[in-house]
């Protein structure tokens, strides 16, 4: 039961903040980093924010980190500790540390590849059912989640079903990525993207 409200909680947070650098993560445990925010911890749980952001990005990520200690967080009786880890390996760096921390670890990118990537590897020790967290069950019972203007399309590359026995080729078993599949992951934004042609 323990185990489902931190994951309850962490996707709560996932949802909340925004990421500006290639991978962000928070973990339960421990109270190491940067308190942000007017308002003390007291009795919250704790997390520890760990993040690799740019000059340009970390007053922002500071910025967002204070305003979930202050407001949401109060509701939702988390902390959470601002660490920059600089550069960080993901695997190495968080998902490997141990057994609980594999378990309770939000992850933030901004690169869909590498989401995509993660999502189908697994770990015979950390992760032997993969390092993402099925969200749909919340998704599906969460009344503001409901009413959120993400459009299915954008939604459903986040969507992911592994197959154990995927394999290259033809008539291989294949990894299955739209609708109806699982949903591990919450866009946050859209990147404008264009292309230019020259008919001359």
């Amino acid at each position: 039961e323990v185990k489902i409200m931190k994951k309850k909680i962490a996707f709560t947070i996932a949802v909340c903040i925004m990421a500006a650098s290639a991978f962000s993560f928070a973990a339960c445990g421990g109270n190491n980093g940067q308190q942000l925010g007017n308002t003390d911890k007291g009795n919250r749980t704790d997390i520890s924010f760990l993040c690799a952001p740019n000059g340009n990005s970390e007053a922002a990520w500071k910025e967002l980190v204070g305003a979930y200690n202050d407001g949401q967080g109060l509701k939702d009786n988390v902390y959470v500790n601002y660490k920059n880890t600089g550069s960080l390996t993901p695997q190495k760096g968080v998902f490997e540390r141990s057994a609980d921390r594999a378990d309770n670890v939000v992850v933030i990118s901004d690169s869909q590849d590498s989401f995509q990537a993660r999502a189908i590897e697994r770990h015979s020790k950390y992760a032997p059912n993969g390092h993402f967290l099925d969200l749909t069950p919340y998704a599906e019972a969460d009344e503001d989640f409901k009413k959120s203007t993400i459009p299915d399309s954008v939604l459903n590359w986040w969507r992911m079903t592994y197959e154990p026995n995927a394999k290259q080729g033809a008539g291989q078993k294949k990894h299955t990525i739209g609708a109806g599949q699982k949903l591990l992951g919450v866009p946050y934004g859209t990147n404008a993207q264009f292309n230019w042609y020259n008919t001359a």
